[in-house]
């Protein structure tokens, strides 16, 4: 089949990786307008030491892989239409598009299908790494999933799925890293499914599906010292970890942010002393919560790595 590719990130790659040998063809990639990519980009370059090589710019596409890249303003435009049209593709493929796509343009096609790296239909949306973690999904089997692009968002037939393990211990780059690596197999399973005659989609089951909005670390990541718990903190804090920015505090009228931390538990933490930084330990800050004790062994200030030892103890995380 020919099939065109609309999106960005390290899982284009892996697509053109997955069907190098197979008799599938990718003739073209495209991808919302270069400047849209500045914030990707950027964050690339704040933690290069963390995305390694899955820090690749859709861009690179035309010198690696010898398939033109277009740009496009949007899905609708005549323009883009007409170049989808000019290379006769098969199969319209969504790798981490940001665009709804109309009815129109997927009957364009044999088949239109997108990846999504997550479970459908309980997890549809964005931003799903850190939401697995704020929802406490570390514990279950995830499925990264080809599925029919349909009404609605992440909802169509699901064409084939692929199992992937969260753990206890991942940041968002954890699970970035180990589901963008089965998009390429993913794709070239769902191809041989729609190829195979006897095939059936399985429907998803609307009732148990949830859909969780985008995050933005600067809006979304403020942390509740006061209300919320020991435990709740330290899933907050690693939710907005590497590679994004961290979960944000004032203290001392800077603007901190925590990548690290860890609790234990204790009793009689009066509401007063919440967010009261009260001991350093080598380079670690112990804070008070509402029940127990909150270690940070990771802080930043402006993206830069902050010594614990700059900062002045008996004052309020706010």
């Amino acid at each position: 089949m020919r099939i065109i590719l609309v999106g960005h990130t390290v899982g284009i790659k892996r697509c053109f990786e997955a069907l190098q040998d197979s008799h599938h063809t990718i003739v073209g990639v495209f991808t919302h307008e270069r400047h849209l990519h500045e914030a990707d980009l950027a964050l690339f370059e704040i933690r290069k030491t963390h995305f390694e090589d899955y820090a690749w710019d859709v861009f690179r596409t035309p010198e690696e892989f010898r398939v033109p890249l277009f740009e496009y303003a949007s899905l609708d435009d005549p323009a883009t239409i007409q170049q989808m049209s000019d290379l006769k593709a098969d199969v319209l493929a969504t790798v981490g598009c940001r665009d709804i796509l109309k009815q129109s343009l997927i009957d364009r096609f044999s088949f239109a299908i997108n990846l999504h790296p997550f479970y459908l239909p309980y997890f549809r949306g964005a931003g799903i790494d850190s939401w697995m973690i704020l929802m406490a999904a570390e514990h279950q089997t995830q499925q990264a999933t080809c599925h029919f692009i349909a009404k609605g968002i992440d909802s169509g037939d699901i064409i084939c799925t692929s199992p992937y393990q969260v753990l206890p211990t991942d940041r968002p780059i954890d699970i970035f890293k180990r589901r963008i690596d089965l998009l390429g197999k993913l794709l070239l399973q769902g191809l041989e499914n729609l190829a195979a005659p006897d095939f059936k989609a399985t429907p998803q089951v609307a009732s148990n599906s949830s859909y969780f909005p985008r995050l933005n670390t600067l809006r979304d990541g403020k942390i509740d010292f006061v209300n919320w718990s020991g435990d709740e903190i330290v899933r907050f804090i690693r939710a907005f970890s590497y590679p994004y920015l961290g979960a944000w505090t004032f203290y001392n009228d800077q603007q901190l942010h925590l990548l690290d931390a860890t609790f234990s538990p204790s009793a009689n933490i009066h509401p007063f002393a919440c967010g009261l930084a009260f001991r350093k330990n080598n380079n670690q800050l112990l804070v008070f919560v509402k029940d127990g004790v909150l270690t940070i062994h990771a802080i930043e200030y402006q993206s830069k790595p902050m010594a614990v030892a700059s900062l002045k103890l008996g004052k309020k995380f706010s």
